[in-house]
């Protein structure tokens, strides 16, 4: 884990809405990928867990759990099941954290919560730490003899992997921690 305290200028979110159906998170996935510039996507189905780099043109309502991510922000949605009047219904629950400039409309109404980021307590550090997996020469995947499949790390001929974070705290309130990007790790 390599620790950097960062000085951001701009202002920072994090922004929760639950209980929307398919077409309200497809309507905040896609401002979210107009506005955030993400880079990639880690899912997950009943299936399947894996690594891609992210398409505008995904379903967001194909996986059970997703984080799309980039320099910008970080969205991260997840399927839930809650009771209501007529029995048991499913839905979806969105989680922003990253530039407020770049959060979705969806997430700026009263309706969502919202927790400025950018108050005078809260710290940003930006945080990097090494993935599973190797990858050698003439290797297509990462491969980690722990985990029972190959990793799939949407990056160019690395070695390692590393994932950068951004961890926002203040006193006596609970820690951010966005994604942020992923990057060839290096020693030291």
């Amino acid at each position: 884990m390599i620790p950097r305290e960062l000085d951001l200028k701009v202002p920072y979110l994090a922004a929760a809405l639950g209980y929307l159906d398919a077409n309200q998170l497809s309507e905040i996935f896609q401002q979210a990928a107009t506005r955030a510039e993400f880079q990639y996507l880690l899912w997950q189905t009943t299936k399947q867990h894996d690594w891609s780099h992210f398409s505008a043109e995904a379903n967001p309502a194909d996986y059970l759990e997703a984080q799309a991510f980039g320099r910008r922000g970080e969205l991260h949605w997840k399927e839930q099941f809650w009771r209501s009047e007529g029995g048991l219904k499913s839905g979806w629950r969105v989680v922003w954290i990253g530039e407020k400039a770049a959060c979705p409309e969806g997430l700026l109404t009263e309706h969502a919560c919202q927790i400025r980021l950018f108050a005078p307590d809260w710290q940003c550090q930006e945080i990097t730490v090494l993935l599973w997996g190797e990858r050698r020469p003439g290797q297509s995947a990462w491969i980690e003899p722990r985990i029972p499949r190959l990793l799939n790390y949407p990056l160019a001929a690395t070695e390692r992997v590393g994932l950068k974070l951004l961890k926002h705290n203040a006193p006596a309130q609970p820690a951010f921690w966005q994604l942020y990007d992923l990057v060839p790790w290096k020693e030291g």
